[in-house]
């Protein structure tokens, strides 16, 4: 209506049927693919985001303590700067190593966007003073640097300012202008490719297939080379998946399987958790996208979750896992279990993706007054969504 488009229209230049679209309209259809969200919003010249109602409202007293986070984060990308601390002196470094390795070894694993908010501020100001010396720990206060912000990047995208996700990204790359180090450019360029906000993913493909091919210039024998390399590979299969490319999505997808063959089952490089086992997790979202339910069920038969020590990429397994199963109706009740199982695991994220509330709606709709339906429904209450 605000664009004055008809149905017709719309479906066409989404690439879609007019009754395809009529019922996602009328809510009789799920929206539970990247391809078919972004093809509408393209249509429309309006954000992904602006079709799902923003992002999840936080309706419990936990999320509520988690959102609160974002005005602290906002400040801290805001303040500090290369050359430009917000604050005149820093701790020890001593404190400042142990900061950071509650960060990475504590925080960013289990997407606790709450302790984000209660540490990272006041660590990214104190980086930025010793990376703004020449003492002996400039070099490591820098590589921090790209550790804060990739917690920053990763919990403003998923709590709903993907703009600050962006600011965050491009911090990151200024750290990795000053370390000249290619991991540390495409740890950078990674950032930068998930947090872009355009209603299509082509911006997407180019900044991460551009860093995977630099990388691979490189010596790939160097710490964390591969592990980058291959999820660059993986962000840009996806992209391409989304921009309904099935062979070039393949072929990143392929160069990435090659990586992890390299690098072994599980590697802790960076939170990545790249290797064979989160390869797996990648093909159940790139089947999901696909809409091929069965061939999910059938690769999630294949990895045990818990080989990832993170509750955030177990999380993704068990949301990809409920998402094909709900593509089968006889599978609506195990559907519901994996959902819940996800949600458990990382409620934040899981209650703000646009895809699985997508699929909750479908299945509330269907579901009946049983159990699982009010599992289902308490569920989707806690998304804000009417049931």
């Amino acid at each position: 209506m605000a664009r004055g488009l008809s149905l017709r229209v719309v479906a066409e230049l989404a690439g879609l049927s007019e009754g395809h679209l009529s019922r996602i309209e009328r809510g009789l259809r799920p929206v539970d693919r990247r391809s078919t969200l972004e093809a509408i919003a393209a249509a429309l010249q309006v954000a992904p985001t602006d079709l799902t109602d923003g992002w999840h409202i936080a309706t419990s007293r936990p999320d509520a303590a988690a959102y609160s986070a974002l005005v602290a984060l906002r400040a801290a990308l805001a303040d500090s700067s290369l050359g430009d601390p917000a604050v005149d002196t820093a701790r020890p470094w001593p404190a400042l190593a142990a900061a950071l390795a509650r960060l990475n070894e504590q925080l960013r694993p289990a997407h606790d966007y709450a302790g984000f908010g209660a540490l990272l501020p006041g660590l990214i100001a104190e980086l930025h003073v010793v990376a703004g010396t020449a003492g002996e720990h400039r070099a490591a206060a820098l590589w921090g640097l790209l550790d804060c912000y990739a917690a920053a990047a990763l919990s403003t995208k998923s709590l709903g300012d993907p703009s600050a996700a962006q600011v965050a990204a491009m911090h990151a790359r200024d750290v990795a202008g000053v370390l000249g180090h290619p991991v540390a450019s495409a740890r950078a360029a990674s950032l930068l490719a998930q947090a872009v906000t355009s209603p299509t993913r082509e911006r997407t493909l180019t900044v991460a297939r551009r860093a995977a091919a630099e990388l691979a210039a490189t010596d790939l024998g160097a710490p964390g080379a591969a592990e980058m390399c291959g999820m660059l590979h993986l962000t840009s299969s996806l992209a391409a998946a989304a921009l309904r490319r099935p062979a070039e999505s393949a072929e990143h997808l392929g160069a990435a399987a090659e990586l992890a063959e390299r690098v072994g089952d599980v590697s802790p490089y960076n939170n990545t958790f790249f290797g064979t086992a989160n390869l797996t997790f990648w093909r159940m979202a790139l089947a999901a996208e696909a809409g091929e339910g069965g061939k999910v069920v059938e690769l999630a038969r294949t990895v045990d979750p818990q080989r990832i020590p993170s509750p955030g990429r177990q999380a993704a397994y068990w949301s990809d896992l409920g998402r094909g199963l709900a593509m089968d109706r006889n599978r609506r009740p195990q559907a519901v279990v994996a959902l819940r199982r996800a949600e458990e695991l990382d409620p934040l994220t899981v209650r703000a993706s646009p895809y699985v509330r997508s699929t909750v709606v479908d299945l509330v709709r269907r579901a009946r007054r049983d159990a699982a339906g009010a599992d289902l429904r308490g569920m989707a209450y806690r998304m804000g969504i009417a049931v």
